[in-house]
């Protein structure tokens, strides 16, 4: 009958120490937790990223197809199509509405690009030195995932023929 109180303070010595343990588990557990949704975050916005540079890419190639089907259709650069404009409209990127199919052209994945007609110009550097060239800029514009947007733009040169 004596060794009762003891066997009382055992008992609640054991039950302190499984609280703590249990608590540094959990502990552990949500951070585990918190680190592995961060990272997904982190692998999903470059997965986005990724898509993005792909979606562009791919706009691009098509602008520089399009350009390429005008200048051998003999088209007149002068004029304005659907996602075509010549300088004379000197369009901003600023002026350009995406939303409207009759002003831009659309690619894959919410890719859409309007080319910009520069006019002719002497290439004064790299490989094409001193050659006429005619010069276009190729705006694209990238729909991503939660609403935000990308907008770029390169210029593309085609030798005068």
């Amino acid at each position: 009958m004596i060794d009762k109180p003891y066997a009382s303070n055992e008992s609640g010595l054991v039950l302190a120490t499984n609280l703590i343990m249990l608590l540094l588990v959990t502990l552990v557990a949500t951070s585990l937790y918190q680190n592995s949704f961060v990272e997904t975050k982190m692998a999903n916005q470059q997965l986005l990223k990724l898509q993005s540079k792909n979606n562009a890419d791919y706009a691009y190639s098509n602008a520089r197809l399009f350009i390429m089907d005008l200048i051998k259709s003999n088209a007149d650069l002068n004029i304005a199509r659907n996602g075509y404009f010549p300088y004379a409209f000197d369009l901003s990127i600023n002026d350009i509405n995406w939303q409207d199919n009759n002003s831009v052209i659309s690619s894959i994945n919410n890719s859409k690009y309007v080319v910009i007609y520069l006019g002719q110009h002497v290439k004064s550097y790299g490989s094409n030195n001193g050659i006429e060239h005619q010069l276009f800029k190729i705006v694209v514009f990238n729909q991503l995932g939660q609403g935000s947007q990308h907008i770029e733009q390169s210029f593309f040169a085609v030798p005068v023929a």
